[in-house]
């Protein structure tokens, strides 16, 4: 199951993410109408109960046991009934088991027929191609997920040294992030890159590599360190400053992308700054469709409670 997902604003997922798992029942309940009302413009050819009756008859194989938790179901019944829809037309989606000790893995097609790929000697392989509609229960939250805000995602600090300006950006570990994991453990953040570092930090302003302007980049512990190295750097990043730009963070195969706001540091302290995560794609790749689609329109609250549950996607930021 080792689907590239594609960079394109997954807001189903979204959607179904906070309307399932969403810690406060409100907010469950306002997500969930608007999820089941979307999904009735899509011309759905089956019905929640019997998505959730199929679900209900799947116990995989002898040595394979296929097993879901009621959240799962929910999930499921919502992602199938969206993806199997007259709009939107997928024809497969593979499902991985919520058995921790099984690698069960279940294909269903839109016509609700199903195989199970046995990983036996001689067992029936499946064949994994094409950009699958995917969700790994083995690894999705069971009944509440707290969103991403619970993962670590901290804020840029800027400070005076002694003869440089600093900013450093938490990179936080990649163990934090292993059940917000994909099916061949993907990551949020992965493992950073001296080098791509060097490719992919800009200033938003122009666009130009920071390294470019007398910036060292250093990868310290789980940080990164942006740094002036004589006074000329210092002197033009205290422009930029003066000007309000923006530091972009792009790392290659993460998820997020980082947009870090210049401000001048309090004297002899660290300051916080304005520091936002986007998503480039959808971050949380256990549940994906995994291919440009029909996204729903999210009302603005919605879009506001998923922003803050979840991250903003970048169409969120420019419009």
């Amino acid at each position: 199951m080792t689907e590239k997902i594609e960079n394109h604003a997954d807001e189903l997922s979204f959607l179904i993410i906070g309307a399932c798992l969403h810690p406060e029942e409100k907010v469950r309940k306002l997500l969930t109408i608007e999820l089941e009302d979307w999904i009735e413009t899509l011309q759905p050819n089956y019905t929640y109960d019997k998505i959730q009756s199929f679900l209900d008859s799947q116990n995989g194989t002898p040595l394979e046991p296929f097993t879901l938790s009621t959240s799962d179901r929910i999930i499921l019944t919502y992602f199938i009934r969206a993806a199997f829809s007259k709009k939107i037309n997928c024809t497969r989606i593979l499902v991985k088991s919520a058995d921790q000790f099984s690698d069960g893995i279940l294909l269903i097609t839109k016509k609700l027929n199903f195989k199970y790929n046995e990983n036996f000697v001689h067992g029936s392989k499946l064949n994994f191609y094409g950009n699958l509609w995917s969700f790994n229960a083995r690894i999705a939250p069971k009944d509440q997920f707290p969103g991403l805000s619970e993962y670590s995602l901290k804020p840029a600090r800027i400070s005076f040294l002694d003869e440089c300006l600093e900013v450093r950006l938490p990179w936080k570990g990649i163990e934090d992030y292993v059940y917000l994991s994909g099916f061949e453990k993907e990551t949020i953040l992965p493992g950073i890159s001296h080098e791509q570092l060097i490719e992919k930090t800009f200033f938003l302003s122009d666009n130009s590599q920071i390294t470019q302007h007398g910036f060292e980049i250093e990868i310290i512990e789980e940080e990164i360190s942006f740094r002036t190295t004589n006074p000329e750097s210092m002197i033009r990043l205290m422009a930029r400053i003066s000007r309000g730009e923006t530091l972009l963070v792009n790392q290659e195969g993460s998820s997020i992308n980082v947009h870090v706001k210049l401000e001048l540091p309090e004297e002899d302290s660290s300051t916080d700054l304005p520091t936002k995560f986007i998503a480039k794609k959808n971050p949380i790749p256990w549940l994906g469709a995994n291919c440009p689609v029909i996204n729903p329109k999210l009302s603005k609250k919605s879009r506001d409670i998923l922003t803050d549950y979840l991250l903003p996607y970048e169409s969120w930021i420019s419009s």
